[in-house]
C-alpha cells in the first residue's frame, strides 16, 4: 500500500474510534451535602447505575463534642450511615422527582468519666423528593425520609429496646450537589 492509502485508512480508523467513543457516556457521579435543621449535616455520594437509578451513600453527622474541662470529662459523637437507590423521573424545566428505600444505622456514643454508653439504631427509610438542576454540574433538592427504626442502649445496667416509626421535621433535608461527569 502506498503512504496515501495508509493515511486514508488511518484517518478513517481515527474518525470511527472518535465517533464510537463519543457515543459512550460515563456514569455521572454527584457529591454534596444535605442539611437537616441547624444541627445536622450529611455528606452524600451518588453514583449513576442507569439513567433512572442512582446508588446513594449518606454519612450523617449531628454532634461531636469534647469537654475535657468538665470534671467528668465528657465525649459525645452522633453519626450514622445509610445506603439507598434513588429512582428518578424527569419533570419539566430541568427538574426531577425521586424516591426509593434507604436502610441505615445511627450511633450515639458517649463517654462520661471513662464509662462508655449510648444507643444503636438500625432503620429503614423511604426517601421522597424533588430536585432541580441549575446547570449541568449543580443540583439542589428538597427531600423527606420517613423511617421505621429500632433503638437499643448499651453500657447501662439494663439494655432498653424501643421501636419508632413516623415522620417529623428532622427527616426533611435540603441538599446541594456537584455533578462530576
Amino acid at each position: 500500500m502506498s503512504n496515501k492509502k495508509h493515511l486514508i485508512a488511518l484517518s478513517l480508523l481515527f474518525l470511527f474510534l472518535k465517533n464510537s467513543n463519543a457515543q459512550i457516556e460515563m456514569p455521572a457521579t454527584e457529591i454534596g451535602f444535605r442539611v437537616v435543621g441547624l444541627n445536622a449535616v450529611d455528606f452524600v455520594f451518588k453514583k449513576e447505575r442507569r439513567p433512572d437509578k442512582i446508588s446513594r451513600f449518606r454519612l450523617m453527622f449531628s454532634q461531636v463534642g469534647l469537654d475535657p474541662s468538665n470534671t467528668n470529662s465528657v465525649f459525645t459523637i452522633n453519626t450514622g450511615f445509610a445506603y439507598g437507590i434513588e429512582r428518578r423521573k424527569s419533570l419539566k424545566n430541568n427538574s426531577y422527582f425521586f424516591n426509593g428505600w434507604e436502610p441505615g444505622i445511627l450511633i450515639n456514643h458517649n463517654t462520661l468519666s471513662g464509662k462508655d454508653f449510648g444507643q444503636i439504631t438500625p432503620f429503614i427509610g423511604y426517601m421522597v423528593g424533588f430536585a432541580h438542576n441549575f446547570s449541568e454540574k449543580l443540583c439542589i433538592n428538597l427531600e423527606v425520609i420517613p423511617r421505621i427504626s429500632a433503638t437499643t442502649s448499651y453500657g447501662v445496667k439494663k439494655n432498653n429496646w424501643r421501636v419508632d416509626a413516623g415522620f417529623n421535621s428532622s427527616n426533611i433535608g435540603v441538599g446541594i450537589y456537584y455533578r462530576i461527569i
